[in-house]
């Protein structure tokens, strides 16, 4: 899926036919190391600056934080054209933060850097590729802890997503099922992700149909359907 960047703006997913692609666009490391490709699909260098921050939710936002406790080698790359680089991801520590922690959260931050000859626009602009993309920390014995969700679908254009679980939850594919069977897609791609012990709302695709009475709410998490009834709301919300 492409994902134009301008000016920094964020993305989870590789940019299909961009000039800087990045794989995997999830990472979960459970020994000392992981990698993440980065692919020049051009015949032009691209040059990129690789950061890792914290990420934690607070107030229903994520929250970034540059941190040591992972490495990126190496910080900056130069790709040729038609070519790609390996990133290598060194956690510092195999200990987790607390006892309880299963899982900790990063963000690895791979930013195109402008190219001075590349021509700008009438506003005096270079455009450039940026990706946000998830790192998780975890051990092999924490291999089969899950996260433990609490909905809130109360409207037809917004979800409050709760995890009291030890891991984190990604969520995608929406759907809302009406009693008479007919499917209303509300989220078809990335919803977004809630972490462990956060609380997080996300806005969704209003759909039709006057109450929210009866029938199911799907939604696929790390990769499963999930389906729950819909909650009783009022046919004034």
């Amino acid at each position: 899926m492409l994902c134009g960047l301008v000016l920094g703006l964020s993305c989870t997913w590789p940019a299909a036919g961009s000039g800087l692609q990045v794989s995997p666009v999830l990472l979960k490391i459970v020994e000392r190391s992981g990698v993440i490709w980065l692919i020049n699909s051009t015949s032009q260098p691209i040059r990129a600056q690789i950061r890792v921050y914290r990420w934690s939710q607070a107030e229903a936002a994520d929250k970034l934080i540059a941190t040591e406790d992972v490495l990126a080698s190496p910080p900056f790359v130069e790709i040729g054209g038609q070519r790609r680089q390996v990133v290598r991801l060194v956690r510092r520590s195999m200990a987790p933060a607390a006892a309880s922690d299963c899982e900790q959260a990063f963000r690895l931050k791979i930013d195109e850097l402008p190219d001075p000859r590349q021509p700008a626009d009438a506003n005096g602009l270079r455009y450039r590729l940026s990706y946000s993309v998830p790192v998780f920390l975890t051990t092999r014995s924490c291999g089969r802890t899950a996260p433990n969700l609490n909905w809130n679908l109360a409207s037809r254009d917004r979800i409050t997503v709760e995890n009291s679980g030890g891991t984190h939850a990604q969520l995608s594919g929406a759907v809302v099922v009406q009693p008479d069977g007919r499917r209303d897609p509300i989220a078809p791609g990335l919803i977004g992700y809630v972490l462990p012990g956060s609380r997080m709302s996300f806005a969704l695709r209003a759909f039709p149909g006057a109450t929210l009475r009866g029938g199911n709410f799907e939604v696929m998490v790390n990769g499963r359907k999930v389906t729950r009834p819909l909650p009783r709301a009022s046919s004034g919300q």
